[in-house]
C-alpha cells in the first residue's frame, strides 16, 4: 500500500489551506485551477464547490465546517471579482 503524502508541515486547516489540496510543489489547487481555467473558470468552479458544501453540510463531516468551506469559495468569488 502506498504511503498517504500530505503536503506541508503545520497544523490542519480543513476549511482555508487543507494540506490534501497542496501539492508536493506547494501550489494550492485553487491556485492551479485558476490557471488552468482562467478567472470566468474559476468562478464557476467556486460556485459549484460552495453548492457541494452547502448542500452535503452536516451529512459528510461536521456542519460548520461545510458551511465555513462553501462560505470559502463564495468568498475567493468576491474578492477576485472586486479587483
Amino acid at each position: 500500500m502506498k504511503p498517504e503524502v500530505v503536503a506541508g508541515p503545520g497544523p490542519r486547516d480543513a476549511v482555508n489551506h487543507p494540506r490534501h489540496y497542496q501539492g508536493e510543489n506547494g501550489i494550492e489547487a485553487i491556485d492551479a485551477i485558476y490557471s488552468a481555467l482562467g478567472l470566468h473558470g474559476t468562478v464557476e468552479f467556486c460556485r459549484g464547490n460552495a453548492l457541494k458544501y452547502l448542500l452535503q453540510a452536516g451529512k459528510k463531516g461536521p456542519f460548520v465546517e461545510d458551511i465555513k468551506k462553501a462560505a470559502w469559495y463564495l468568498n475567493w468569488i468576491a474578492e477576485h471579482l472586486e479587483q
